[in-house]
């Protein structure tokens, strides 16, 4: 079966993503389980990715994977980057990381501070 999945990643990834959505689809347009149990269909596709790399990697490529998907992207644009909601949510990215155990470096809120009560003092150049 490994030697498969390695000669067919695509494949593999396909039919097994398939069928685990297929697990919770199924039984909700039959009625056995609840309909909005089949929103959990949704995230096969992404259970199946993991199965695989499991089976092909082992755990080291495991642990590389969901590193690399466990990456936060935070998008502070147009009326959510209003000063008072961006030192909301570093505040609360600080407490959430602390209570993880995370070391926290604390010059980088203060330094977020800084810009913001430095902004009125910060003159324009002509140009």
């Amino acid at each position: 079966m490994k030697t498969f999945i390695q000669e067919h990643p695509a494949q593999s990834l396909l039919v097994l993503a398939l069928g685990l959505s297929g697990l919770f689809l199924a039984p909700a347009e039959a009625g056995i389980i609840p309909v909005g149990w089949s929103q959990l269909a949704a995230i096969g596709p992404s259970i199946a990715a993991i199965i695989l790399v499991m089976i092909t990697v082992g755990r080291s490529g495991l642990r590389r994977f969901l590193r690399r998907g466990l990456v936060w992207r935070v998008g502070l644009m147009g009326y959510s980057s209003k000063k008072a909601n961006v030192m909301l949510f570093l505040s609360a990215l600080e407490d959430i990381l602390t209570s993880l155990g995370y070391k926290m470096n604390e010059r980088g809120i203060i330094a977020a501070a800084d810009v913001y009560r430095n902004e009125s003092k910060i003159s324009k150049q002509p140009g």
